[in-house]
């Protein structure tokens, strides 16, 4: 065969090939969650002000349970801080701190309508003070000033009934994107990602990588890991409670 022939059938080969697929988000199908070990990054967020940011999707169904979208647990179990949606209406979500229900927050909008939705929280120490944040509406409520996390792990789309154990409450539903900031965004920054959730910053500066705890993509998997895209290395624990693992080509740019 000649060389000439040669690449012509290579190039044919190449262009029936099946293309790579191209994922956007973890597919949580209400036994999986991500499990972020704990480290001094997660401990700051005992006392430290911070702004966490999700780019999500609930299901439509309805649970027998509120999903948690994310929790650190205490030394007995209990939920030192966490973020639920209720189980019986889309628009309203639930602010656990030290153990209780520190607020409970209602939206004019549902959560649960089959969409990808922006979340932004942020937390102030100093002014014990939080603020959630929906797309376009936002709530602000009082918070402690400290809350104690006893070396817990970061779950999301799950939570803890033990220390460290037992999972539950499991989220149903898409992660597209979870970004977690040693800072409180201002309102500004808080719309431009909201305008253009795959930016990071409105100009590239070096030093947004020292403000951010974690940045997961989750757009790949490595050994069962989503990698920490921060450089921090707080790379993220797929886990299966029932069946395979799996990431999705859905995401809140690509519906």
């Amino acid at each position: 065969m000649s060389w000439n022939w040669f690449l012509i059938l290579s190039l044919l080969f190449w262009n029936c090939s099946e293309p790579e697929p191209s994922y956007h988000s973890a597919l949580l199908s209400g036994y999986h969650y991500l499990e972020i070990p704990h480290s001094e990054d997660i401990a700051y967020l005992e006392n430290g002000n911070h702004t966490i940011q999700f780019w999500f999707r609930a299901d439509t169904a309805l649970q027998n349970y509120s999903p948690a979208l994310f929790m650190l647990t205490n030394s007995t179990g209990g939920n030192e801080y966490g973020l639920y949606l209720s189980r019986n209406f889309g628009g309203t979500w639930m602010l656990y701190a030290q153990d209780k229900l520190q607020s409970l927050i209602r939206f004019d909008a549902d959560a649960r309508d089959g969409r990808f939705h922006y979340l932004a929280l942020t937390i102030n120490y100093q002014r014990r003070e939080a603020m959630l944040r929906l797309d376009t509406l936002q709530e602000t409520f009082s918070w402690p000033d400290s809350v104690i996390f006893s070396g817990s792990n970061l779950l999301i789309g799950a939570d803890y009934d033990d220390f460290n154990d037992d999972v539950g409450n499991f989220w149903l539903g898409e992660i597209d994107e979870l970004r977690i900031w040693r800072e409180i965004l201002d309102n500004s920054t808080l719309d431009f990602h909201y305008k253009n959730p795959a930016k990071v910053t409105r100009h590239y500066n070096s030093s947004w990588e020292n403000r951010l705890i974690g940045l997961w993509r989750m757009n790949s998997l490595s050994n069962g890991y989503i990698n920490d895209d921060s450089g921090n290395g707080n790379n993220a624990r797929f886990i299966s409670v029932n069946g395979d693992i799996k990431l999705s080509d859905k995401g809140y740019e690509h519906p």
